[in-house]
């Protein structure tokens, strides 16, 4: 990337502000499963679609670079912005920096596709009672 320096600082933060949301889309997501909130699915029903669609992102992410492509392009922001080697392995130990780089580099991923496991089942039960109510 190669930003002026009076512009990194901005879309570094803008980064970080996107990369805030969609974990915390994928936490909210994660007790939400535990409370059933996706028994109650809709199409319409956005929350949903952001979760699925966060979850997706993430293990596409993983797959594809082996991490997280947020995660490296803040590292390469930070670098040019001056803020080099404050970034830690993951975004999530920014801000946990007890978690240990075990769990966040092999268990958030794990969690994460049993999230979106758990949402899809929810999902799937809830469209087929939708659709069972709609036949009788």
């Amino acid at each position: 990337m190669d930003l002026d320096a009076a512009t990194v600082p901005w879309v570094a933060r803008g980064l970080a502000l996107i990369h805030t949301l969609i974990v915390g889309i994928t936490v909210a997501g994660g007790v939400a499963i535990f409370t059933g909130r996706f028994r109650q699915f809709r199409r319409d029903d956005f929350f949903a679609w952001a979760f699925l669609a966060c979850c997706l992102g993430q293990l596409i992410s993983l797959v594809l670079t082996g991490g997280c492509v947020l995660t490296d392009w803040q590292r390469q922001l930070e670098l040019q912005w001056g803020e080099g080697g404050r970034m830690p392995a993951t975004f999530l130990q920014r801000f946990l920096p007890w978690l240990p780089d075990w769990f966040a580099l092999r268990g958030v991923p794990l969690l994460t596709l049993a999230a979106l496991s758990g949402a899809t089942i929810q999902i799937v039960g809830a469209v087929k009672r939708n659709r069972s109510g709609r036949d009788t």
